[in-house]
């Protein structure tokens, strides 16, 4: 596994996958029961289960005159499962599966890997197709910390200079910075900066984000979905890790793997 698993104390407030396939009739029908089967096979890890309404709806305008619009909606009903920390979530539809992890709750990523694998399993029994979607994202913050302590813990090139440099009448409220990056047919979209929770008050924990959400629309089969997050994991990993410092690392208790 990829060495990134190895920090003991990581700041994640959130870890996110999703995948979105086509539109599975099953689940379209107005039916809370549609579920079951996936229920029962993730129980032992997600045993509590909320069902939502779905709101989502198609407008087919007919072009000929004198016919209504047709009006059709697509999965009735939103599943979602937690596990007994409720730090854990699982949302399906007919049209997409996300697993939830909450601040506490990430551990490994072999462990989180487990948890998508069940997922995925579950999911088969429901026949997906055409996959068209499969996000990866984590979103740490590192919080409790001066602004002169996040400069040691951050790297120069991602901790903007401009905070340092106002003037006596001038409050500082927020500065969040945006890269997408390309990679084969991967895409980071990479936020980071001072995030303030209470925008547009300039009195606010100076927490800083890496917010580092990974996309791909390569996989069309559920059965590539376990390997592309493993390179997906990895392209995240080296950009995080490229944007801490050793004071951070440390702090996190990194243990260097090459499982």
């Amino acid at each position: 596994m990829e060495k990134g698993e190895k920090y003991e104390n990581p700041y994640l407030n959130e870890v996110i996958f999703r995948i979105n396939f086509a539109n599975i009739p099953k689940l379209s029908e107005n039916n809370k029961e549609a579920a079951k089967d996936f229920h029962e096979k993730i129980s032992k890890e997600f045993p509590n289960l909320i069902i939502k309404r779905n709101h989502e709806f198609n407008i087919g305008i007919d072009v000929d005159a004198g016919k209504p619009p047709k009006i059709t909606q697509e999965g009735t009903y939103i599943w979602v499962f937690e596990n007994r920390l409720h730090n854990k979530s699982v949302e399906l539809t007919s049209k997409s599966l996300i697993l939830h992890y909450k601040k506490g709750a990430y551990t490994h990523f072999r462990d989180f890997l487990e948890d998508v694998i069940l997922l995925i399993d579950a999911i088969k029994g429901y026949d997906p197709k055409d996959i068209s979607f499969l996000g990866l994202r984590y979103i740490n913050q590192i919080d409790g910390k001066t602004i002169p302590e996040l400069k040691e813990r951050i790297e120069p090139k991602y901790f903007s200079s401009y905070v340092m440099d106002l003037d006596e009448e001038e409050e500082f409220i927020q500065i969040m910075n945006k890269v997408s990056i390309k990679k084969r047919e991967y895409i980071l979209n990479f936020q980071y900066g001072l995030f303030n929770a209470a925008y547009p008050n300039p009195n606010f924990d100076k927490d800083f984000i890496l917010d580092l959400d990974c996309i791909t629309k390569k996989v069309k089969e559920i059965d590539e979905v376990a390997d592309e997050l493993k390179q997906m994991n990895r392209f995240i990993w080296f950009k995080y890790d490229n944007a801490i410092t050793e004071v951070l690392m440390k702090e996190m208790n990194r243990e260097d793997s090459h499982e």
